[in-house]
């Protein structure tokens, strides 16, 4: 397209003033339509995270909550089977978390088969009125000590005749808790 000029010559290929100031105004336009909308959404997207954010302490309480009323059902569960130590309830909580997700019972059911539990959990398990465990004597094998040895003073060594001495010798180094060799040479 072709444009007449104020210096009268043909230009080809110009565009009429009018026309460009409209494609300007367009292109403002849009510009000022996209800026709104960038606009809009960004404050949009804040409203929403902080939405997202102060649901989010309420949702961590919710799935603490949940959390410790499993834990609760499971205690619940170990206490009615009769197991009351505490690292028997520690042990029968591992030993239950270790079973296969798929296909793992109810913990008041697994509990309940007490032939199929670890052995480790069975000794946990209080004890039928038929089968209480004997208790061994305590320490059957121990036997009185004898009387103190006399302690001797440093007055009542040296008060000592050599004869006296060589009698003794074994006695008082005894009551010291020196130990005097079979051949009598220390």
């Amino acid at each position: 397209m072709s444009a007449k000029c104020t210096c009268g010559l043909e230009h080809p290929d110009w565009i009429p003033k009018q026309r460009f100031d409209e494609a300007q105004k367009k292109e403002r336009d849009d510009h000022a339509a996209t800026t709104a909308t960038l606009t809009t959404t960004t404050a949009k997207l804040t409203a929403a995270e902080q939405g997202a954010a102060a649901a989010s302490p309420r949702t961590a309480a919710l799935d603490g909550y949940k959390a410790k009323e499993v834990s609760w059902g499971e205690e619940r569960a170990i206490l009615g089977a009769g197991i009351t130590d505490a690292d028997g309830i520690e042990f029968a909580r591992h030993a239950y978390a270790r079973l296969p997700a798929e296909g793992r019972p109810a913990i008041s059911d697994w509990l309940g088969a007490k032939d199929k539990l670890p052995r480790g959990l069975q000794a946990y398990l209080p004890q039928p009125a038929g089968q209480q465990v004997v208790v061994p004597p305590p320490n059957a094998g121990v036997k009185p000590t004898q009387a103190a040895a006399p302690q001797w003073s440093a007055e009542q060594i040296m008060a000592m005749s050599p004869s006296d001495w060589s009698k003794q010798r074994s006695v008082v180094l005894g009551s010291m808790g020196i130990t005097v060799p079979e051949n009598g040479k220390t």
